[in-house]
């Protein structure tokens, strides 16, 4: 407990100062302890456990390794010069829709076949497919086509469905290809579109 009492001096002047009953509450307040850092003897070492956020932090701050080592300024390769602009209008590799047709029903051939319509696995699925697809297309090499795969996934349960799409381009350089695959249980449309990048 905290008690405060009155001392008077020789001189008659009045001095007020506090008089601790408890030896266990010390004159900073408990709310400024929690924000001052524990005191440590000077010869003493603390660890990084023990100190608080601000000391962690400032001990990360002050114990960075050096941004430049001699190894990777030995290794330093200058970046390559960005590619000047062609200005050309068409492709000299045109996207072929049957080929990436033909790649497309290999892969969904290949990944679906007895696969039985699970929805938790739906997600994981089109993914996959869709990278593999893309990039088997892209090994075809189309120069300067953008690439994008669209996975439609569903399961069967005697409805209708239509898949459809809908793009501005520009007809003569940009195509696509799709194909549909369908078991007892699920449908999978696969459309691949190649854009020509100017």
């Amino acid at each position: 407990m905290r008690k405060s009492s009155m001392m008077i001096a020789a001189d008659g002047k009045t001095d007020q100062q506090p008089v601790y009953s408890d030896e266990s509450v010390s004159p900073i307040s408990s709310r400024r302890r929690s924000v001052l850092p524990p005191v440590t003897s000077p010869g003493r070492r603390t660890s990084s456990m023990g100190m608080g956020i601000a000391g962690l932090l400032t001990s990360k701050k002050f114990g960075k390794k050096p941004l430049v080592s001699r190894n990777s300024v030995a290794n330093f390769h200058p970046p390559e010069a960005p590619l000047q602009p062609t200005y050309r209008m068409s492709p000299t590799n045109r996207f072929v829709s049957s080929e990436a047709y033909r790649i497309i029903k290999d892969v969904l051939n290949n990944h679906l076949d007895g696969f039985q319509y699970n929805s938790k696995f739906c997600q994981t699925l089109s993914t996959l497919l869709s990278d593999d697809i893309k990039d088997q297309v892209k090994r075809l090499n189309f120069g300067r086509h953008k690439i994008v795969v669209n996975i439609v996934l569903g399961e069967r349960k005697e409805q209708g469905v239509m898949v459809c799409s809908r793009c501005a381009w520009d007809v003569k350089t940009d195509t696509f290809a799709t194909y549909t695959y369908k078991n007892k249980t699920m449908f999978c449309t696969a459309s691949v579109y190649g854009v020509y990048m100017e």
